[in-house]
């Protein structure tokens, strides 16, 4: 049997936890990571469903403690397009750069765990109201991500 879930949601905040977290493989002088001045990722996003998401990075030491943030702000996905019902009639598409610093891209190489946390609010439709939204099982987010770095490597 499946429910269909109807909600207006305006702030609900979820983490998930990424414990086996290994950037580049190797933290010691001797990767290639070291050659890495600063870094862009590139985000080409299609938000279906009817919600908008924030979206942050945390960083944490081998007891589970934060101790940095990717990004001074959290990246902000638009939710998908919604009628007056709620019903979603088109998805979002955008596109979003994140630049790192040499100083976040070392901070993100000692995290031994990472936490992907997300903040959902529900879509207002034409008019500016909060209706119920429904959340339809082929409701999908597409991410591409590509990674653009600028090293400094000497021959």
């Amino acid at each position: 049997t499946i429910i269909p879930v109807k909600a207006i949601i305006d702030s609900l905040k979820t983490q998930e936890e990424i414990s086996d977290f290994d950037f580049i493989t190797d933290s010691s002088d001797e990767s290639i990571g070291q050659y890495v001045e600063s870094a862009v990722l590139n985000l080409k996003v299609q938000n279906g469903f009817p919600a908008s998401l924030k979206l942050n990075i945390l960083m944490k030491d081998n007891n589970g403690i934060v101790y940095d943030t990717l990004l001074a702000n959290p990246v902000f996905i638009s939710a998908a397009n919604v009628d007056n019902n709620g019903k979603v009639q088109s998805p979002t598409n955008e596109k979003i750069s994140i630049e790192i610093t040499k100083e976040k891209y070392k901070s993100l190489r000692r995290a031994k765990k990472v936490d992907i946390s997300v903040v959902m609010k529900t879509s207002t439709s034409p008019d500016g109201t909060h209706h119920f939204i429904k959340f339809e099982k082929n409701s999908k987010l597409n991410v591409k991500l590509g990674i653009k770095a600028k090293t400094s490597i000497s021959f």
